[in-house]
């Protein structure tokens, strides 16, 4: 596996049998608006991805391995509620830079399960990879 911070792109690559030094690329997976600053396998097999970029909107993205289909940014919806509602702006509530990630993959169904870290804040956010939000 490859990742590019040209094109913000992670590729996976195989050899074919028949060829004695080429490689192709098997599957590509794009969408963050910003060079990946990390990204952690997860999953039982390692079938998902999640990365995050390193400017300030911090994008968590959970790329699917098999299928391009199934990767998705993880949202912040639930605070621009908040935003709408007059209790802050949506400038406010906005997270900042993403300082870091960690993940349990326990029953991840019935909790948040990603943990994460941003610039300016001293509380932890908390998403739900299964629901991305």
């Amino acid at each position: 596996m490859t990742g590019g911070s040209e094109e913000n792109s992670i590729k996976m690559w195989v050899k074919d049998e028949d060829s004695s030094s080429e490689f192709r690329v098997l599957r590509k997976r794009e969408g963050a608006a910003e060079n990946l600053k990390s990204i952690k396998f997860y999953g039982e097999n390692g079938l998902h991805l999640v990365g995050y970029t390193c400017n300030a909107s911090s994008e968590i993205i959970d790329y699917s391995v098999i299928k391009e289909e199934i990767s998705a940014k993880l949202s912040q919806k639930q605070d621009k509620k908040m935003a709408m509602k007059g209790l802050a702006t949506e400038r406010d509530v906005q997270l900042k830079e993403v300082l870091d990630v960690d993940f349990a993959e326990n029953r991840a169904r019935d909790w948040s399960n990603l943990l994460s870290a941003h610039k300016f804040s001293q509380r932890p956010c908390f998403w739900e990879i299964e629901n991305k939000t």
